[in-house]
């Protein structure tokens, strides 16, 4: 039997089934490779059985109770710091609150940064977006007649160059009957 059908009944080997044809166990014998490779396979499955299962998180809880014990004082100044902040930044929101109350109903908002200053405006009136608007299309327009009028100028200039290719056709055609007459 060669190494190559030998690797087939490796796994039967190691766990001593009783599948596994003689000639294999044979070979095992007197190749020391195959033989060198099932050994380390036991090796490994020997040290797989001595490692103990542990419950999952165990190693967590016990890291955790460690830090515990010598960080208490670092926690309540921790926990301290974060009530500051949270405290802190209710105050910068509400250094900038805006209340309003107009025809649409009652509004409330604030922002942690300064708000922009109400000459500054990001919208467009009505007016100013009219003469956008008309501008839009005015250019539009100018733009789809001008496409027009260079569209209407090569069709001419086509039809005019048809015009006398037929032309000529036509005289250089009479040329020839008359010298065939």
């Amino acid at each position: 039997m060669r190494c190559d059908e030998v690797q087939e009944h490796i796994v039967g080997l190691l766990y001593n089934e009783g599948s596994v044809p003689p000639e294999a166990v044979e070979h095992i014998h007197a190749c020391p490779d195959c033989r060198g490779e099932l050994e380390n396979l036991r090796q490994t499955r020997n040290h797989l059985q001595l490692w103990k299962e542990e419950q999952p998180g165990a190693r967590v809880l016990i890291f955790n109770r460690e830090r515990s014990r010598g960080s208490s004082g670092l926690r309540k100044h921790l926990r301290y710091a974060a009530v500051a902040a949270m405290a802190l930044i209710c105050l910068l929101a509400f250094a900038n609150t805006r209340i309003t109350w107009n025809k649409d109903g009652f509004s409330f908002s604030t922002h942690l940064f300064s708000r922009p200053a109400e000459t500054e405006r990001n919208y467009y009136t009505k007016a100013e977006l009219r003469d956008i608007m008309k501008r839009a299309l005015d250019d539009t327009e100018f733009r789809i007649n001008e496409t027009n009028y260079l569209m209407i100028q090569r069709m001419i200039e086509t039809v005019e160059q048809d015009r006398w290719a037929d032309l000529n056709f036509v005289r250089s055609s009479a040329v020839r009957n008359q010298n065939v007459n």
